[in-house]
């Protein structure tokens, strides 16, 4: 996947994908990006913007930028 399919796709729909065996969440609300390891609330966090999410979010030790041509959808 590339990081504009990424951007198109959480537009109009929420995410799971898995990387490295486990999977995440990628949903988009009112107050931005909310992100995290699916099933672990404790976990999520919420970004404003798609840049800041891609640039910021750290997934096993590398943004999520680095890895998104990496990731399966589920």
């Amino acid at each position: 996947m590339s990081l504009d399919e990424l951007y198109d796709v959480t537009m109009c729909n929420d995410l799971t994908f898995k990387y490295n065996d486990k999977c995440y969440v990628i949903c988009l609300l009112n107050d931005g990006y909310n992100v995290g390891e699916d099933g672990n609330d404790d976990n999520d966090k919420v970004y404003k913007t798609f840049d800041d999410m891609i640039d910021s979010w750290i997934i096993q030790d590398r943004k999520l930028k680095d890895i998104v041509k990496d990731i399966k959808v589920i």
